[in-house]
């Protein structure tokens, strides 16, 4: 039976100039995938990507790592991530009170522990 896995890209470089790229977590989070990977002896037909740049690291770096495998990424920028700010922006008027949060809390978060328990 054909299985489809989806992942989603590692940790971005939060408050870096270019937030774009994996953060050394984000690099460390893709190697222990590949690793399980590797131990399961995953292997894979196809692998697409987004066309964001911590989306396409992801994929070289799990590619990269994951032996008997030589498939290149196919790119989609459909598959790069939508605009979640008008989701953020009512989870935040719902639940701030419920989960702690200064309700004049408001969107973008700047402080990354903060942003991350978002």
């Amino acid at each position: 039976m054909s299985e489809l896995i989806f992942v989603r890209h590692g940790q971005a470089s939060f408050g870096e100039d270019s937030y774009d790229k994996l953060s050394q977590l984000g690099i460390e989070q893709v190697r222990i995938l590949a690793r399980h990977w590797q131990q399961t002896g995953e292997q894979f037909d196809f692998l697409y990507s987004g066309t964001l740049q911590r989306q396409k690291e992801t994929a070289a770096e799990l590619m990269s790592l994951v032996k008997n495998n030589q498939v290149e990424p196919i790119e989609h920028s459909w598959l790069n991530e939508y605009n979640a700010d008008p989701l953020i922006q009512i989870y935040l008027r719902s639940n701030s009170v419920n989960e702690g949060l200064d309700p004049k809390l408001s969107w973008p978060i700047r402080e990354e522990s903060l942003f991350q328990r978002i």
